[in-house]
């Protein structure tokens, strides 16, 4: 297992290097530049957490009047620096280690300060923790056998504190043989070894190549080999199981306090054989920098170089790889499985999940949004998933999966959330409008805050058809008799729909006139008025009558309707028409035999036969009555 080792440092540079997995790097070779800090700075707090680097606090002017509390957060994976929570406090020259998924922020806001805070990733949270006893600002902090533990520091202390996190104190143990600060620490097989460091009285600095282990178990230093050169403000961190790398520092010219000989060589430690060998060197000469071992690979981020006062800042990075000794470094491999779109979505309430693959016992799966915290994932087999709610705009979601020797890889995934609906309106025909033809052409403009997909017509809920254009639409349409209810709908790329709605009536039937039926159809009366009555799904416009063909003459009324007709002698055709508002004709006629009535014969009054003579002949008899005369004749 890789420890991973926090310092503090003195000085000021935002570049970032690394022994690490890059192209053509050798084991304990080369150290390549990495992406530098947004800002330059040295004294630095520097812990590696969940396959991530976290840079706290330091100064831009090598000085604590210009101490920040910032922190900077750089990915290996992406090669990008981000930036979360600040501490609650500005903090140079601190110390900084990393403790149950915590990271702890010791010291370093003055030279007397005994104040730490912790850091909670998941939520993006600090918060005050119990006060060291005594002040350790450029001092030097390691973990070991499940404890905190801190060392050294203001002024040349010797002085060793262990933090218990469940009771919240820090407790005095064993004091280091060799009074000092500017240290740097790293812990091995839970052995804490102390490395370098400096005795100063205000005036002079005497830089120092001492070196001890401490254990534990046993709360006991020892003293070993130290470096062959002074090593003030220097970087350290293990290399595998039996290795310590102590890199840069600083040295004195004429033991002034004030002028600093910066160093850019490194030396490597072999625990076994208590021997130091010569290392790579460091892509420029510095001190008070920040240095963590992550994933195979050393990380330097800024620091310093030359005169104390005054001395340029780094904002560089650089990596050194040291894959060959840290034993298993293959990280977890995570895949998302959903959502895998990266168009645009309404669906705001997600599940978010995907395969994990690992050789070792995964740690944890964890899922950010966003910059929201981070949260735990629900893990399987090979499976993880949590739920996540969306926000409107762009959404990054990430997972990191973490393995039980902190081995971290991640992916993500963007997705992009509408909940506008689009915009639709009909411009013609307008609402309530009536037409006599069944074909109409229907218009309109439609618009959304991002992108409209289609614009669709139905009309009387059926099938919905599509329009040509989008902004600007248009629609062939056929109607049916009657009412239509013509439905539009706008989607957009994020399946948000809008719909609008108009009613056109189709008048496409004549108007029903009904004569009222007569008893008899033969009248012997040269006047006869005419009855009936006319209906239209609408409205009668005109109402006219015709007889035998001559000109057609308007009726009153517009629902029923009556007319004195003057017939002529024998046939005649009777004609009634309507019409709608819209042009729709409808007719009907009948038709009527005039017979006039012949006139009757009338007896007169006081005329009586006088005699009846009756002749009969042998050829015939021709009897001739004429009774409106009164009289017969015989021929």
């Amino acid at each position: 297992m890789l420890l991973i080792i926090v310092y503090l440092f003195i000085g000021h540079c935002s570049s970032v290097l690394a022994f690490g997995s890059v192209p053509n790097a050798r084991a304990l070779g080369d150290w390549i530049p990495q992406t530098p800090m947004p800002s330059a700075r040295s004294g630095v707090g520097m812990v590696s957490l969940n396959g991530l680097i976290y840079v706290l606090g330091g100064s831009t002017c090598n000085t604590a009047v210009e101490a920040s509390s910032d922190v900077l957060v750089y990915d290996p994976i992406t090669t990008n620096w981000s930036q979360v929570a600040s501490m609650q406090q500005t903090r140079y020259q601190l110390c900084a280690v990393v403790y149950n998924d915590l990271i702890y922020a010791i010291n370093g806001h003055d030279k007397a300060d005994t104040s730490v805070e912790a850091y909670n990733p998941d939520n993006n949270t600090w918060w005050y923790v119990g006060n060291t006893t005594y002040p350790h600002t450029v001092g030097a902090a390691a973990v070991a056998n499940g404890t905190i533990y801190v060392m050294g520091g203001w002024l040349n202390s010797r002085i060793m504190e262990a933090y218990n996190p469940g009771n919240d104190t820090w407790s005095t143990m064993a004091p280091m043989h060799n009074a000092r600060q500017g240290l740097s620490a790293a812990t091995i097989k839970n052995i804490i070894y102390t490395i370098g460091g400096y005795m100063s009285d205000g005036e002079i600095f005497t830089p120092l190549s001492v070196a001890e282990s401490y254990d534990a178990r046993t709360d006991t230093w020892t003293d070993i080999k130290g470096p062959s050169s002074v090593r003030a403000l220097s970087g350290c961190a293990s290399v595998g199981n039996n290795l310590l790398l102590v890199a840069g520092g600083a040295g004195t010219i004429n033991g002034t306090w004030r002028i600093l000989a910066g160093i850019q060589s490194t030396e490597i430690y072999d625990i076994a054989n208590n021997t130091w060998n010569k290392g790579g060197f460091l892509t420029d000469i510095k001190y008070s920098f920040g240095m963590a071992s992550l994933m195979g690979n050393l990380y330097v981020v800024g620091g310093a170089r030359g005169t104390f006062d005054g001395a340029p800042i780094f904002n560089s990075s650089e990596a050194l790889n040291i894959v060959e000794y840290a034993g298993d470094i293959t990280p977890p491999e995570i895949t998302i499985t959903s959502p895998i779109y990266s168009g645009w979505s309404n669906l705001i309430n997600i599940s978010f999940e995907g395969n994990v693959y690992h050789t070792n016992d995964l740690y944890k799966v964890k899922a950010q949004l966003n910059d929201d915290n981070w949260i735990n994932c629900s893990m399987g087999y090979d499976t993880w998933s949590c739920r996540l709610t969306l926000k409107p705009g762009i959404n990054v979601m990430r997972v990191r999966a973490i393995d039980q020797n902190r081995n971290a890889n991640w992916t993500s995934v963007m997705v992009k959330i509408d909940i506008t609906n689009p915009e639709i309106q009909i411009i013609s025909p307008k609402t309530g409008g009536v037409v006599s033809n069944p074909n109409i052409s229907l218009a309109g403009t439609a618009s959304d805050n991002v992108e409209l997909m289609k614009v669709e017509a139905s009309i009387d809920r059926r099938s919905w058809t599509p329009c040509t254009g989008l902004g600007n639409w248009a629609h062939d349409s056929k109607l049916a008799s009657g009412n239509n209810v013509i439905h539009l709908r706008a989607v957009d790329e994020a399946g948000n729909s809008n719909i609008t709605a108009i009613t056109v009536y189709l008048d496409d039937r004549a108007p029903n006139i009904k004569i009222d039926r007569l008893t008899n159809y033969n009248v012997s009366k040269s006047v006869i008025r005419l009855y009936g009555n006319v209906t239209d799904d609408l409205q009668v416009q005109k109402l006219e009558i015709n007889i035998n063909g001559a000109l057609w003459i308007p009726l009153s009324g517009n629902s029923s309707w009556s007319y004195n007709a003057t017939l002529n002698v024998g046939r005649n055709n009777i004609s009634v028409r309507a019409f709608d508002s819209m042009g729709n004709q409808g007719n009907t006629s009948i038709e009527l035999t005039y017979t006039p009535k012949k006139p009757e014969t009338k007896n007169t009054p006081g005329f009586n036969f006088g005699l009846v003579i009756v002749v009969v002949s042998l050829t015939g008899l021709l009897i001739s009555l004429n009774r409106g005369k009164g009289f017969w004749r015989f021929k």
